[in-house]
């Protein structure tokens, strides 16, 4: 961002026509001209943003000791409630759907209209996200 202040600023002086240099009378080299109030300011700018800002720290989760009797549930991933609903009908594999342009089908298993989800390799069968995170919370708990 300094470099592009500094660009700016540089071919906003270039189409001045009279630079501090320019004027008449004698400033005698004790002033600093534009050009190194340009850099001294796009420097500055520049030494700010690198300042090493605190970064948030993240915070772990405390683990509660498992009691007895209590069991962990995992959650499941979709991949493997995939895995575990096996292949579709006709024995194909499943292809996550496009979200932004979804099929005008229906889910094989909910029968609702379709938003997210997968779709066969052989184009014929459905599965909605509704009915995969159904499977999983059923068979995680």
């Amino acid at each position: 961002m300094a470099a592009e202040l500094l660009k700016g600023v540089e071919s906003a002086m270039k189409g001045d026509d009279m630079l501090d240099e320019d004027l008449p009378g004698d400033t005698g080299g004790s002033a600093p001209t534009r050009d190194d109030h340009v850099k001294a300011v796009a420097k500055a700018m520049a030494k700010g943003k690198n300042r090493e800002r605190p970064k948030e720290e993240v915070k772990e989760e405390e683990q509660l000791p498992q009691k007895e009797g209590e069991k962990v549930v995992e959650e499941m991933s979709t991949i493997d409630a995939l895995d575990c609903l096996g292949l579709c009908p006709a024995n194909f594999e499943w292809f996550e759907l496009n979200v932004a342009n979804p099929p005008d089908e229906n889910c094989g298993i909910c029968h609702y209209r379709l938003s997210d989800g997968y779709r066969c390799g052989g184009g014929t069968h459905y599965v909605c996200m509704g009915c995969i995170d159904a499977y999983k919370t059923r068979h995680t708990s």
